[in-house]
């Protein structure tokens, strides 16, 4: 299964639990989105959570003041 590239965030096995307590199992998957970033000045296409996405967007976006 896709993880990650930064935090390595995967698939998770869970159960969920109705009202009357039955549990049934389930995947819970990351948010993940194809993106580009440059690593070493290089452009390298990865795989990033929705979370890890936004860091990078807002640590590329700073003011240069």
């Amino acid at each position: 299964m896709a993880k990650c590239h930064s935090c390595r965030k995967g698939a998770q096995h869970i159960l969920k639990v109705s009202h009357s307590k039955q549990r049934t199992s389930k995947w819970s998957k990351p948010n993940l989105h194809s993106t580009t970033i440059q690593a070493g000045g290089q452009k390298k296409k990865v795989k990033l959570c929705t979370k890890c996405l936004r860091r990078h967007k807002a640590q590329t976006k700073q003011p240069s003041a």
